[in-house]
């Protein structure tokens, strides 16, 4: 897939927010989501592999992506992961 194809099928690798977020890396693993499409249309799916959906009210596609906001907290949950530094 050359580069152009490429950010035609993942818009939002291009993107880069401004915002505190984190970038989700695909790998095919199995998915809960609900989908909410632009046309109002709210559904859900539990899929595998899922990089795109279709919203089955209107046809629109959409990309998976995979920056997520990160919304501050004032508390630290039970499970909270801390990942290490790098060191160099």
């Amino acid at each position: 897939m050359d580069t152009e194809q490429l950010y035609r099928t993942y818009p939002s690798l291009k993107e880069r927010p401004d915002s505190p977020h984190g970038w989700i890396q695909w790998k095919g693993t199995d998915v809960c989501m609900d989908i909410n499409c632009k046309c109002g249309t709210s559904t859900h799916i539990d899929v595998d592999r899922c990089y795109h959906v279709k919203c089955p009210n209107c046809g629109q596609v959409y990309e998976c992506s995979g920056f997520i906001k990160l919304t501050p907290l004032d508390f630290q949950p039970e499970f909270t992961h801390e990942p290490e530094l790098p060191s160099f």
